[in-house]
């Protein structure tokens, strides 16, 4: 997942891995940030994010 270090939409965000308990849907271990993604300004973030990395993969 990519977790944005401040609260404004232009705030840099970091690449970290999260393991979720499928039963429970309770976080079982986070380890990160493993790499910083920078700035990525626009609303959510996510679309500049997923322009410069492959932090998902989309269901098949």
């Amino acid at each position: 997942m990519v977790l944005r270090e401040g609260t404004q939409w232009a705030s840099p965000g970091g690449l970290l891995l999260v393991q979720i308990n499928p039963r429970s849907g309770r976080l079982v271990r986070k380890v990160g940030p493993l790499g910083d993604l920078g700035s990525a300004p626009g609303p959510g973030g996510h679309q500049a994010w997923a322009a410069i990395s492959d932090w998902y993969r989309p269901s098949l």
